[in-house]
């Protein structure tokens, strides 16, 4: 029987790379800066995932993952005191369609990213929890050791600063946008 546990364990494991993976790696290089810091902080997390029981994880195993690759990320940033922001567009995903609107998605991705560095640490943490690992208020809670007014606090104050960012680098650029 133990041979049959392993096997469903190891596509547990699998199942939880291919739904989460990608995800991971985006928060991950986006909260460290570093490509290289977000592999080997979402590889980690899945080395840990090889140890936990399926079970007690249960429907949670999306927002334990965040919580494990946040921490992780977070260790090798204290080791690595003086960093580097930088943005690797491979990971960038632009719509699908023409050229044109691929280069038009790539340019607005980038301009949103840079506005976002303006923000405080933990604005931009949940936004990137959010939008783009697809985390409900209750999991970024989790994730962050927030309450979820708290992170609905900060959802909605690091809108509203984005939104002024833009506005006031829409005015600075003549109102070309």
């Amino acid at each position: 029987m133990a041979g049959a546990e392993q096997t469903t364990d190891r596509q547990w494991i699998k199942q939880s790379f291919e739904a989460y993976g990608e995800q991971l790696l985006r928060y991950a290089i986006k909260v460290s800066g570093s490509a290289d810091q977000a592999k080997e902080a979402v590889q980690d997390t899945f080395l840990k995932l090889c140890s936990q029981d399926p079970a007690k994880l249960g429907d949670k195993v999306r927002a334990w993952l965040f919580a494990v690759c946040r921490n992780r990320v977070l260790d090798l940033k204290k080791k690595e005191k003086p960093m580097l922001h930088i943005v690797d567009e491979s990971f960038e995903d632009p719509a699908a369609g023409d050229v044109a609107s691929g280069i038009e998605t790539k340019l607005a991705a980038r301009q949103l990213f840079r506005l976002m560095e303006q923000l405080k640490d933990n604005q931009r943490e949940v936004l990137l929890l959010k939008y783009q690992g697809g985390l409900s208020y209750k999991e970024i809670a989790e994730v962050t050791k927030l309450t979820v007014s708290n992170v609905g606090f900060l959802m909605h104050t690091g809108l509203k600063s984005l939104q002024a960012a833009y506005r006031k680098q829409s005015k600075s650029q003549g109102g070309a946008r």
